[in-house]
């Protein structure tokens, strides 16, 4: 039987060179936010919801899914339950506060299609992914194919965060970037599924390259 026969030097660089990986490569960390799933409004089909995205400093998100609330008893015929929905998501940079009735400063980031379930439940959508920066952002979600079930702004409801991120409810309207009426605030009913980045290693990974670093300077000295 042949044996690998491993240098102290040889043993000590590949501890380093894992250590410097780990501490480099970048966080990443799988969450969600949600709002709520009480519909007692919703728009037609095509029309839109707003909302703002405020990531904390430091941080990007990458948006990776979304659930939804689908409006399954309302319009005629009603939107079947099961049937294949889609949404489109837009972004701005900056609130989507006033800017619900024009095009300009938006960008399509994303489709996604799911299959929809009972009103006031969650909708799945498999979106393709997109990345948020640190700061605010506009959102507005298209429902191209499918009334959108959200709830009425009380002034205590619009507001959710978590240590990552928050979300502030607009807006809905009952078409795509018309100039049509702008309904507000209006809260849409939904969780974002995200991962989040952070680009700086911890101080604790810092230390242990720092450790490598010494048993690799101890190792050479000792051969």
């Amino acid at each position: 039987m042949t044996r690998t026969r491993f240098s102290r030097r040889g043993f000590s660089l590949s501890i380093l060179s894992l250590l410097v990986g780990i501490a480099l490569s970048p966080g990443a960390r799988a969450q969600s936010l949600t709002t709520l799933f009480g519909s007692n409004n919703g728009n037609a089909i095509g029309g839109m919801v707003f909302f703002d995205l405020n990531v904390s400093a430091g941080k990007n998100i990458t948006v990776t899914s979304i659930d939804t609330n689908v409006d399954t008893i309302n319009g005629i015929p009603p939107i079947a339950v099961g049937s294949v929905i889609q949404v489109d998501v837009y972004i701005r940079t900056g609130t989507a506060s006033g800017f619900e009735g024009n095009s300009a400063g938006w960008t399509k980031v994303s489709s996604g299609t799911g299959l929809a379930a009972v009103v006031n439940t969650h909708t799945s959508i498999d979106i393709s992914d997109f990345l948020i920066g640190s700061g605010i952002t506009g959102v507005g979600l298209h429902n191209v194919t499918y009334r959108a079930g959200y709830t009425n702004g009380t002034g205590v409801n619009e507001f959710y965060s978590n240590a990552d991120l928050s979300l502030t409810a607009r807006s809905a309207t009952g078409t795509s970037f018309t100039g049509g009426p702008v309904n507000s605030p209006r809260v849409w009913n939904g969780e974002i599924f995200y991962t989040v980045i952070t680009g700086a290693p911890e101080p604790g990974t810092l230390a242990l390259v720092a450790l490598g670093m010494i048993g690799g300077i101890v190792a050479r000295r000792r051969k």
